[in-house]
C-alpha cells in the first residue's frame, strides 16, 4: 500500500511559527526553505488557496523565497487543474524546481521525462481524494450569512464579500476560517475607506464532514488508489494516530522514496529547519489507518459502481492487480458512491448543507466504522 520507499519518518518544522500555519507539522515547508537557501533548487511549485471574486479556488504558483513558501502553507481541498495551470509554469521556468503536488499530479509529471533535468525533487502530499469547488462555494454562502449577522457589518450596504479563507490551521483537526468584508453605508463608493471585516471561525469538521463522505468528489478520484504518491521522491501527510493527539507539537509523516528524497531530508536536517525521527512503516500506516486502505481499494468502488450504474475503472493496487473486496469494504464504497451521485450539481451541494447535520454525522460514523474493520 505504501509503495517502494527507503525509509519512513515522523517530522516537524523546527520553528514553531512555521508549524503554526501548517496543515500538519510544517515539514514540507521546512524542506523547501532549506533547499532554496542551499541553492539546491531555484523555485518550488506549490498550490495555494486563492480567493477570487469571493470564491475559493486552488491555484499553482512558483515560490522563490521563504516568504512565498510560507504564504502557500495549509491544505487546499478543492480540485485544481495541474495540467493546464501548473505544467506550463514548470515548462517555462528557468532553473531547477521542487514540485509539491497530489499523487496523481506527480504521476502526470513523471510521464514527462523531458522535464526530469529541471525537476530536482517531487513531493507528493497524502491524498484521500479531491473535491469539486461547488462544495466550498455552498459552504462560503452559509458562512457569509453568519458574517452578515455580526454587528461589525450591520451598516453594510451589500452582502459580505469573502476576502480570505483557510481550510485548516491549528493543532490536531484544526479550525477553518473565512474573512468577509463589506462597504459601509457611510462611504459605499469610497475606495479609500477601509471596509469593516469579520472573521468567521468554525471547526474544520464544518467542511470535512461533507468532504469525507465524498460529497462533490472529483470523478477521477473514484478510480485512483494512490494515497502515498508512488511516483514521488518524498511523500508527506498527516498523522492521525491517537498518541499524537495531545502532543503540543504537530507532526508530519514522511516517506523517503528515492535518493533525491533522502538528499532533501539531509539538507533540511543539516540546515536545522527540520527535525525528523525514523520510525517503522507501521507507524505511518497507523496514522492513516482508515482512509488509506479505503482509498487503495479501487476494486471495491468498481464493484459497487456496477450496482449503481457508475463505471469505475479498476487499475488495481500498487501491483496492478485487483484488490480483494470484503463485505464491509463493499458497503463503504457503496456509501461514498451514493454521496458522490447525489451531489453532482451546485443545487445538490447546497441542499446537502441545508439538511440536519446530525444525519450526515451518523453516516460518517457508519462509514468510519466500516473502514475500521480493515
Amino acid at each position: 500500500m505504501l509503495g517502494d520507499h527507503l525509509a519512513t519518518y515522523v517530522a516537524h518544522a523546527a520553528r514553531s511559527e512555521v508549524r503554526e500555519r501548517a496543515a500538519s507539522g510544517g515539514a514540507v515547508s521546512a524542506v523547501l526553505v532549506a533547499l532554496l537557501a542551499a541553492g539546491e533548487v531555484d523555485g518550488a511549485l506549490v498550490c495555494v488557496t486563492s480567493v477570487e471574486d469571493g470564491r475559493v479556488r486552488a491555484r499553482y504558483r512558483i515560490a522563490r523565497t521563504t516568504a512565498e513558501v510560507l504564504a502557500a502553507q495549509g491544505s487546499t481541498y478543492v480540485l485544481g487543474d495541474f495540467l493546464r495551470e501548473a505544467m506550463p509554469q514548470i515548462e517555462a521556468f528557468e532553473g531547477r524546481l521542487a514540485v509539491v503536488a497530489l499523487p496523481c499530479e506527480i504521476t502526470a509529471l513523471a510521464a514527462r521525462p523531458e522535464l526530469a533535468g529541471k525537476v530536482a525533487l517531487r513531493i507528493a502530499l497524502f491524498c484521500g481524494h479531491a473535491t469539486e469547488p461547488r462544495l466550498v462555494d455552498a459552504l462560503v454562502e452559509r458562512l457569509a450569512r453568519a458574517a452578515a449577522a455580526d454587528p461589525a457589518l450591520a451598516a453594510a450596504t451589500a452582502a459580505p464579500r469573502l476576502t480570505a479563507f483557510r481550510f485548516r490551521s491549528g493543532h490536531w483537526r484544526g479550525r477553518l476560517s473565512a474573512q468577509f468584508a463589506a462597504a459601509t453605508a457611510d462611504a459605499p463608493g469610497d475606495a479609500s475607506a477601509a471596509p469593516a471585516t469579520v472573521t468567521v471561525e468554525r471547526p474544520f469538521s464544518t467542511y470535512s464532514l461533507y468532504q469525507n463522505l465524498y460529497y462533490c468528489a472529483a470523478r477521477k478520484c473514484l478510480s485512483c488508489g494512490d494515497h502515498f504518491g508512488y511516483d514521488a521522491d518524498m511523500s508527506a501527510g498527516d498523522l492521525w494516530s491517537s498518541r499524537y493527539k495531545d502532543d503540543p507539537v504537530k507532526h508530519t509523516a514522511l516517506l523517503v522514496k528515492t535518493a533525491a528524497g533522502a538528499r532533501a531530508l539531509d539538507v533540511a536536517q543539516e540546515a536545522g529547519t527540520l527535525e525528523a525521527t525514523e520510525v517503522s512503516s507501521a507507524e505511518i500506516l497507523d496514522g492513516q489507518r482508515r482512509t488509506a486502505p479505503f482509498h487503495y481499494n479501487v476494486s471495491a468502488r468498481a464493484k459497487a459502481g456496477r450496482r449503481l450504474g457508475i463505471t469505475v475503472p479498476d487499475r488495481g493496487g500498487a501491483t496492478g492487480e485487483p484488490v480483494r473486496v470484503r463485505w464491509h469494504e463493499y458497503l463503504a464504497a457503496r456509501m461514498v458512491l451514493r454521496g458522490y451521485i447525489r451531489t453532482k450539481t451546485d443545487e445538490a451541494a447546497a441542499a446537502v448543507l441545508d439538511e440536519p447535520r446530525m444525519w450526515h454525522t451518523v453516516r460518517l460514523y457508519v462509514l468510519k466504522g466500516l473502514e475500521s474493520l480493515s
